[in-house]
């Protein structure tokens, strides 16, 4: 039993040995705060890389245009804006779009709708009408009034051709499935 401890030893002394000749050669050992902070940034960007599948992130399409209202007795609205062939090729029917509507330097606030007809293109130069569809009585995100309030409005009698922002969702990922998909 005393040869196995001396052998024991002898081991222990030899890799001792070798400690200080890799500790010759590549320096001393990191101070226990160094390794600490290295562990430190680890969890941090693992916590940034785990929260971005949480994170909801919506791609849109984003695009100026004007809207003429008319009276017309139906429950919806259907609204026609004009997108490029480029544009088109992006978005697909029944998506989501957000309408943001202004008239005379005035808001009037965020309606929302469903695109329902996509045009087949022939021309990669030409403008093609898509059409959306809105509920004439839903009231605005801000409370303001529905389009069947604003066709009736003297104003917009005279001059029924609004600006409108356009933002059309395309899709509805999390910020890891964008970050992955590019």
């Amino acid at each position: 039993m005393k040869i196995e401890n001396k052998n024991m030893i002898k081991e222990i002394n030899v890799s001792t040995s070798h400690i200080e000749e890799i500790e010759m050669i590549m320096g001393p050992t990191p101070l226990g705060i160094c390794r600490w902070g290295v562990t430190l940034i680890t969890i941090i960007v693992g916590l940034v890389l785990v929260s971005t599948l949480f994170i909801q992130w919506p791609e849109t399409l984003t695009i100026q245009s004007y809207i003429r209202i008319t009276n017309d007795a139906s429950e919806e609205f259907d609204m026609v804006i004009k997108l490029s062939a480029e544009q088109i090729k992006l978005i697909q029917e029944g998506i989501n779009a957000r309408i943001s509507l202004n008239a005379k330097n005035q808001d009037w606030g965020e309606y929302h709708g469903k695109v329902t007809h996509i045009p087949v293109m022939t021309d990669s130069t030409k403008l093609y009408p898509v059409h959306i569809c809105l509920n004439m009585y839903e009231k605005t995100d801000k409370g303001n009034a529905s389009i069947a309030d604003l066709v009736k409005m003297p104003c917009l009698i005279a001059h029924p051709m609004l600006e409108t922002t356009v933002t059309i969702t395309l899709s509805e990922n999390y910020l890891l499935q964008r970050i992955l998909k590019r």
